[in-house]
C-alpha cells in the first residue's frame, strides 16, 4: 500500500525536548509535519518521546486557524504541547498532518489526551483517495475518540484540493458542539480561527478579507490572550513556532510563519513575536 502521509520539507534547527531548551526553527523553514508512524520518528531522539509519553500533555485549544483563498487553502497551526495543570510547555512538537498521493493536511487539537500519532496511522491504514473519503476517516476517528475519552475534545480543520471539483476545500469537525456545527458533523467553510474571534484583528480580516498578513496579525492576538477552559484556569496556549501549510492543485507546501522564545518548563508568555 502507499503510504498516506509524509513529512513536508526537512525538520531545520533542533526542536527540544528538555527543560530549559527552546525551539529554535526559523521562519521560513520547512516545518514541523507529522508522518505516519511511531511518534519518536519526527520529534527528537526517540528514548526522549518514549519516556515523555503523550498522556502527560495536553493541546488546550491552542492555535488552528485557517482560510480559503482562491485556489488555495491555508492552514496553521502552533508546536508548543502544554502539560497541565501548570500550563508549562512540555515539549514542541508537529499538530498537523499532510497526505502523499493527493493534496490534503489536517491540523489538530485537543482539549485532553491528544492522539496525532493514532490518526497519522489510521490514516496511513485506510488511505483515503477523496475529500470525501478523507472527512469519513476523519469522522471515525472522532467518534473513536470520544468513546474513549468522553471528558475530552478533539477538533480537525482540513483543507483538500477537490480535483472532481477543481478547487480548494476546508472543513471543520469536533467531538463537540461548535454552535455553528452538530458533533462529528463536518461543516465547509471559508474562514475559521480558533479563538479570538473579537480582537481588533479578527473584525479587520474579516471585514476587508482574509490574506496571510491578516491571518498573522490574528494569531499574534491570540499568542497575547489567555485561552478561556471550561475545565483549566484561563492559558496562554500558542506557543512554539506558528506553521503554515497551503494546499493547492501543486500539493502541500509548509513553512514556519512566527517564531517565539518559548522554553520547555516554563509556561507561555505573551512576549514579542520574533521575526
Amino acid at each position: 500500500m502507499t503510504k498516506a502521509l509524509k513529512t513536508v520539507g526537512t525538520i531545520v534547527g533542533t526542536v527540544a525536548l528538555v527543560a530549559g531548551t527552546v525551539a529554535t526553527l526559523g521562519i521560513g523553514a520547512p516545518a514541523l509535519v507529522a508522518v505516519a508512524g511511531k511518534v519518536a520518528t519526527y520529534a527528537g531522539p526517540p528514548a526522549d518521546v518514549a519516556q515523555l509519553g503523550f498522556k502527560k500533555w495536553e493541546d488546550p485549544m491552542t492555535l488552528q486557524n485557517g482560510f480559503v483563498l482562491g485556489s488555495r487553502v491555508n492552514l496553521y497551526a502552533d508546536t508548543a504541547w502544554l502539560q497541565m495543570p501548570a500550563a508549562t510547555v512540555g515539549l514542541f512538537y508537529p499538530k498537523a498532518l499532510t497526505g502523499q498521493r493527493w493534496p490534503y493536511a489536517v491540523t489538530t487539537t485537543y482539549l485532553g489526551n491528544p492522539e496525532i500519532d493514532h490518526l497519522a496511522a489510521r490514516l496511513e491504514l485506510e488511505d483515503p483517495d477523496t475529500p470525501d473519503d478523507l472527512l469519513g476517516s476523519l469522522r471515525g476517528a472522532l467518534k473513536d475518540y470520544r468513546t474513549k475519552y468522553p471528558d475530552s475534545v478533539a477538533r480537525f480543520l482540513v483543507g483538500s484540493w477537490d480535483s472532481q471539483r477543481a478547487k480548494a476545500r476546508m472543513h471543520v469537525m469536533a467531538t463537540d458542539h461548535l454552535g455553528f456545527a452538530e458533533p462529528l458533523q463536518p461543516v465547509e467553510l471559508n474562514a475559521y480561527v480558533s479563538s479570538g474571534n473579537q480582537s481588533p484583528a479578527y473584525q479587520a480580516a474579516s471585514d476587508k478579507g482574509w490574506t496571510q498578513a491578516r491571518m498573522l496579525d490574528v494569531i499574534d492576538a491570540q499568542r497575547a490572550s489567555p485561552f478561556e477552559s471550561p475545565i483549566h484556569p484561563p492559558v496562554y496556549g500558542v506557543g512554539g513556532a506558528a506553521v503554515e501549510l497551503t494546499v493547492s492543485r501543486k500539493g502541500v507546501r509548509s513553512q514556519v510563519v512566527r517564531q517565539w522564545d518559548d522554553s520547555v518548563g516554563r509556561k507561555i508568555g505573551s512576549g514579542l513575536v520574533n521575526t
